[in-house]
């Protein structure tokens, strides 16, 4: 799957950057300036997502039903408090998205601003410096990718405790449930095998809302 994906990004790769590029050099030399002119590096960052864990996350995702079905043949009250640990995790995943959204939107927009500065002090390098402009357009530069430095630690942070947050409720439900099993093979409703199988099966099935939760950055 691993290897498959990572063909996969070479293809999209392969496909779309020549066009891409080829829109950029035909609005160039037309002197239009509609065109993205991130698009090669969004082309990139679409690569290296299709490789990412996150993505390999989604295709494990639509499992999680059915090793909730499992846990609920296993014993109801597993499935239920396998249930509810699900919703939770899922409930932490939507926070999320709503959490970084516009912390990842600021991030991409001040990263495109800093590029675009390079780019329009690279073509009149020549005048800048001859005007004894250098330091004028230095700290034009530095404002903008100081704005974009601060986007990306506020949307690490974020995401670096919010993924922490995950793991830690993930490895408490597992505790949980196997608490929970082991009430129950004491009071001789469930056997020590049942315990342990609900236990393996619920990290299993968190592990890829664990995985999408820190890997939403990406």
């Amino acid at each position: 799957r691993a290897v498959l994906l990572a063909r996969a990004g070479r293809i999209v790769d392969e496909s779309m950057t020549p066009q891409a590029l080829a829109a950029v050099l035909r609005d160039a030399a037309t002197g239009r300036a509609c065109t993205d002119r991130a698009a090669v590096q969004d082309i990139a960052r679409l690569r290296g997502f299709l490789a990412s864990p996150a993505v390999h996350a989604l295709f494990d995702a639509p499992w999680l039903p059915l090793y909730l079905l499992v846990i609920f043949m296993l014993h109801p009250a597993l499935g239920v408090a396998a249930l509810f640990a699900a919703a939770a995790l899922f409930a932490l995943g939507l926070f999320t998205e709503r959490f970084v959204r516009v912390d990842a939107e600021q991030a991409v927009t001040h990263g495109r601003s800093a590029a675009q500065c390079v780019e329009s002090l690279s073509r009149n390098a020549e005048v800048l410096v001859g005007a004894g402009m250098l330091r004028n357009a230095l700290q034009a530069w530095q404002r903008r990718h100081e704005d974009a430095l601060q986007a990306q630690q506020r949307l690490g942070d974020a995401s670096a405790a919010l993924a922490a947050l995950g793991r830690l409720l993930r490895q408490l439900v597992q505790v949980g449930m196997l608490a929970l099993g082991a009430w129950l093979v004491v009071a001789g409703d469930a056997s020590p095998g049942i315990m342990v199988a609900s236990t393996v099966l619920i990290g299993r099935a968190l592990q890829p809302v664990e995985h999408l939760i820190s890997g939403w950055k990406s």
